[in-house]
């Protein structure tokens, strides 16, 4: 839109916009093209009649229209209109632009056929009680038509316009606010030689030097494929919404079968999907054992395992489960047995998705979706079932090994404070890694990063010089431009801020002007609290994005559970400060005094920390049964 009180030179301009010289136009459909009143557009409008630049005429008891003069009469366009069909003053200026034509280089006749019938939108030429002058061809192959057919009768009942009486009084009904003066607009549904149309319809009035109406323009553009993706994508997005809410009851989920009837219900909500159902085919298969359904699938699934029905291992779900990947069938018309056909006729069932439910190569389950109509996977939608299948999988075999899924909130900050700080030493753009968190014993913590892109003595410099809250560095590694290094942190470091909302620094990238830093907290973790505790330090950070994540636990369970304290900082240390390294990148001696301990007792620590773990990883494994 344009600003706010726009000058007259610049509303004649969107009137010749709206619409050729000599076809009308309103105060409401000039002030749309701009933001501002319109009393104000009328006030312009007027200016421009006292300048000759605009003429108009009163409409009904209060409305008003306004038009460019043309060198042509409106007498005359109203003899062009009948004796021609729709002539250059239609509402018609695509074309205009697009064959770049005057009526200085075309007659009438000949500009009249390279725009009226060669657009490809429905256009005609009506009188203003609605009888129709002429239509285009585009119109007429629309429907299957020939002008015989349509012209001079009532426009409302022609073979476009039959679908409903609603149809027809709508329109009848638009033709009389034409007829008034009025630009009328609306989407409706009409009706062609092999298929319907959602088109964007409208009809404007035409009206000669005295402001009377003397011809209707009406006119449709096919925006079926655009209603169909629109249509697309929100059952997508209401798709989508349904994958987020399956994902949080599987977390919280104890038992398989709340896993299953959770998805199902869940899935049914989706409209376009009538039944589901979710279980798993015998090693043979030639069995199936549901774990839950909604919808109904019941008698479907007794007639599906009956002793007469064709084997199991030749339908859709046995090759999901075999190639570990998401078979659909589009049309069960396709079917290779009758009695599937029948079976599918007989429930309405017209497309069905067969989804395995897979972690780590293996299927533990799989998920059946069906729907009432053909071809109702897009391949978005494909994906996404696919993507619902790697989680439920996961959460199968979580489910297994008595594992839960661990929701995470990962939050992403950014700061233009934290990058100047860096780039006091570099221009380069880079990305550093925390590897570990270990606390010492005076209180500090020794972080263990890893870096890319930076050499080490810059790595060195910019630690020192930039982050006070962070020294002692030593380099462990250093391989070209990669290099792990530890430092030790106060507790106004962030990684030290996101520990005390039980938090964990992942990764910090400058790239130009800008630092991001990326968290991962607990899921009921309070960003605005983290966000305020940040900026105590840096007073610019911003928290731009929030995802949910859901990681395995079992490691984080058996650290927690299994060691102690000070048994997990003794193998931290050990592991990543290099002690396994060869050769050794620190002694026992060095590990122990970080950790304000004697030798002997930091190799006690390792020593029993070493064991837990060789127990739990040959001991405990070789005594759970194979998958």
């Amino acid at each position: 839109m344009s600003s706010a009180s726009p000058s007259p030179a610049t509303v004649l301009n969107a009137v010749d916009t709206l619409a050729p010289a000599g076809t009308p136009v309103t105060t409401t459909e000039v002030a749309a093209e701009f933001d501002c009143t319109a009393r104000t557009i009328y006030n312009k409008l007027d200016v421009l009649v006292n300048q000759g630049a605009l003429e108009t005429k009163k409409v009904g008891a209060r409305g008003r229209v306004w038009w460019r003069p043309t060198e042509q009469s409106s007498d005359e366009l109203y003899d062009a209109a009948h004796s021609l069909a729709p002539s250059a003053h239609s509402r018609l200026r695509e074309g205009q632009d697009s064959f770049q034509l005057s009526m200085e280089n075309l007659g009438q006749e000949d500009l009249y056929e390279l725009i009226f019938n060669q657009t490809f939108h429905f256009i005609g030429v009506l009188e203003p009680d609605g009888t129709l002058i002429d239509a285009n061809e585009a119109a007429l192959s629309f429907g299957g038509l020939t002008r015989e057919d349509v012209v001079g009768k009532p426009f409302w009942e022609a073979y476009w316009w039959q679908l409903s009486d609603g149809t027809q009084a709508q329109l009848r009904d638009a033709i009389d606010r034409a007829a008034d003066g009025e630009f009328v607009r609306f989407e409706v549904e009409v009706q062609g030689a092999d298929r319907t149309a959602i088109i964007d319809f409208s009809l404007r009035p035409v009206s000669n030097e005295h402001g009377e109406i003397i011809l209707l323009v009406p006119e449709g553009r096919d925006i079926t494929d655009l209603k169909e993706r629109e249509q697309q994508l929100q059952r997508i997005d209401r798709l989508n919404t349904v994958i987020r809410a399956i994902v949080q009851t599987v977390a919280r989920a104890e038992t398989r079968k709340e896993v299953a009837q959770a998805v199902c219900d869940t899935l049914l909500e989706f409209d376009a999907y009538q039944s589901t159902v979710m279980g798993e085919l015998s090693s043979l298969f030639d069995d199936f054992e549901p774990w839950a359904m909604a919808g109904d699938m019941e008698t479907y699934l007794d007639e599906m395992l009956d002793q007469k029905a064709p084997p199991l291992d030749e339908g859709p779900a046995a090759h999901a489960v075999r190639t570990g990947e998401l078979q659909v069938q589009h049309d069960l018309a396709d079917l290779p047995y009758d009695y599937w056909k029948h079976l599918a006729d007989t429930h309405g069932i017209r497309s069905y998705a067969s989804v395995p439910l897979g972690y780590e190569g293996t299927v533990y389950g799989v998920l059946g979706v069906y729907a009432d109509r053909s071809e109702a996977f897009s391949q978005e939608k494909q994906r996404i079932l696919t993507e619902l299948g790697e989680i439920i999988g996961y959460a199968l075999y979580a489910l297994e090994r008595r594992d839960v899924l661990d929701p995470t909130a990962e939050l992403e900050f950014r700061s233009a404070e934290i990058a100047r700080l860096c780039r006091t030493e570099t221009d380069a753009d880079f990305e550093l890694a925390l590897d570990s968190t270990v606390s010492l014993s005076d209180g500090t913590e020794r972080l263990f990063w890893a870096v890319n892109g930076l050499s080490p003595q810059i790595v060195r410099s910019l630690v020192e010089s930039g982050f006070p809250s962070a020294f002692d560095f030593r380099l462990l590694k250093d391989v070209e431009e990669s290099a792990r290094f530890h430092v030790t942190a106060t507790d106004q470091s962030i990684a030290a801020i996101f520990d005390t909302f039980d938090g964990e620094l992942q990764t910090v990238t400058i790239k130009d002007d800008t630092a991001t830093v990326i968290g991962r907290f607990p899921e009921t973790v309070d960003s605005t609290t983290v966000v305020q505790a940040i900026r105590e330090q840096y007073s610019d950070i911003e928290l731009v994005a929030q995802r949910r994540l859901l990681t395995p636990t079992y490691l984080r369970q058996f650290v927690d559970e299994e060691l102690t304290d000070r048994q997990q900082a003794a193998l931290q240390l050990a592991y990543f400060g290099g002690y396994y390294e060869r050769p050794r990148l620190k002694t026992g001696d060095e590990l122990a005094a970080e950790l304000g301990i004697s030798r002997q007792t930091f190799h006690y620590h390792l020593r029993r920390a070493e064991s837990t773990v060789f127990y739990h990883l040959f001991e405990q494994a070789a005594a759970l049964p194979s998958d």
